[in-house]
């Protein structure tokens, strides 16, 4: 997989779960309130549940407007580079990673720390420009 192919990839799960939580959730919870009396109440909660995905969606699709192509590749290049399977024991706090990812996307990160992250998946390397020695 190409750096660019994970800058896409990110961006893509992030509008997929916003997309089928404002989709899922609404149908899950007609269908409860439908199928059965006793449950109605919960299944409106159930609908209600969905408003957040709305923001969620609202919140991506202004973040990913915001940039342009190559600094929305960078972002999502370096939260998948910090995110593996293999960390789910000790994974690193989302919020460290979308600091790190921000930093990488403003340009305010030394070529080590670019060459740091590119290490952590050898095979995706980095979208961009690397900054000068």
């Amino acid at each position: 997989m190409s750096a660019t192919s994970a800058g896409h990839r990110y961006w893509a799960i992030q509008f997929g779960v916003a997309i089928a939580g404002l989709v899922l959730l609404p149908v899950f919870g007609i269908a409860l309130s439908v199928s059965s009396r006793e449950y109605r109440g919960l299944g409106v909660i159930v609908v209600l549940c969905a408003a957040p995905f709305v923001v969620l969606l609202v919140w991506v699709g202004r973040q990913y407007r915001a940039y342009p192509r190559e600094q929305r590749l960078i972002y999502g290049w370096a939260v998948m580079q910090q995110t593996h399977p293999v960390w789910l024991v000790r994974a690193r706090p989302q919020l460290r990673i979308m600091a790190t990812a921000r930093r990488a996307r403003d340009g305010k990160m030394s070529r080590q720390e670019l060459l740091w992250l590119q290490s952590l998946k050898p095979k995706n390397p980095y979208p961009g420009v690397l900054p000068p020695v």
